[in-house]
């Protein structure tokens, strides 16, 4: 069902072959949104604000400007900051990165971790396995 309706409602899939290509990508990231939906409803969990990603934008304009000996006066930063938020590629981007963050961070909280020495042949053999029932 799920194939039939993205070869349908999908442009960019063009024949069943490409629907089936990327199917395997397709499902991981819908099964990744779904988790991540259910983890950021859950108590605890910081939401995004819209100044939240003015942040992230203006300190990636500090970032790219860091190396370049012209100054960044603060009419120039807010033209770029309005800019980046009007183009939804790269609000998008931004909104992908800070949540992923806060995802991060707030499972760092709540996962206890377990760490294992183990060689580098056992390692590479690890993920063999990985991959094999993948």
């Amino acid at each position: 069902f799920l194939k039939e309706w993205l070869l349908q409602n999908e442009e960019k899939y063009k024949t069943m072959e490409d629907v089936e290509a990327a199917y395997g990508e397709f499902t991981t990231s819908v099964t990744w949104s779904l988790i991540v939906e259910k983890i950021q409803q859950g108590e605890g969990f910081e939401r995004l604000e819209r100044e939240d990603l003015e942040d992230s934008i203006k300190q990636a304009i500090k970032d790219s400007f860091a190396s370049r000996e012209e100054e960044m006066t603060d009419e120039m930063m807010q033209q770029y900051i309005d800019y980046s938020m009007g183009n939804q590629e790269m609000l998008d981007m931004h909104h992908r990165r800070l949540t992923n963050e806060r995802l991060y961070d707030y499972l760092d909280d709540k996962v206890t971790k377990q760490s294992d020495n183990i060689s580098a042949t056992d390692f590479v053999e690890l993920q063999k396995k990985e991959q094999e029932a993948a």
